[in-house]
């Protein structure tokens, strides 16, 4: 699949049993698509962080690298005792871009340097 679709994602995630529990309430889908979209093209990207079987850090990496079959590190992670647990299935999804121009190209920025990647191949995707 060389994009994702909304449609896509939410079926992904009512249909499929996780290895991981999810701490936060919602998704960010334009965030998934960026994230999904250079995972596609072989850029690595930093570990999430669990705690036992709970993610903690990294949620939007964690299932772009489940739809895309690949694999993504883990650290280990401490937590507060005052944690909330949610169902992949009732996540909530946000069309609502969480990020502000500057900041997707921090990312992008950090993403060709961690990768030793021209920054251009990251132009255009969504």
């Amino acid at each position: 699949m060389e994009s994702i679709s909304l449609e896509d994602l939410k079926e992904f995630l009512k249909s499929n049993k996780f290895e991981l529990q999810p701490t936060q309430k919602r998704l960010c889908f334009p965030i998934i698509k960026r994230i999904y979209s250079k995972m596609a093209i072989g850029v690595v990207f930093e570990n999430i962080n669990v705690c036992d079987l709970l993610l903690i850090n990294g949620h939007h990496r964690y299932i772009c690298s489940l739809l895309l079959q690949k694999t993504i590190g883990r650290n280990p992670w401490e937590i507060s005792s005052q944690i909330t647990t949610y169902q992949w299935a009732e996540i909530n999804i946000d069309s609502k871009d969480w990020e502000l121009p500057e900041i997707i190209s921090r990312h992008n920025e950090k993403d060709a340097i961690r990768n030793s990647m021209d920054i251009r191949l990251f132009e255009g995707l969504t």
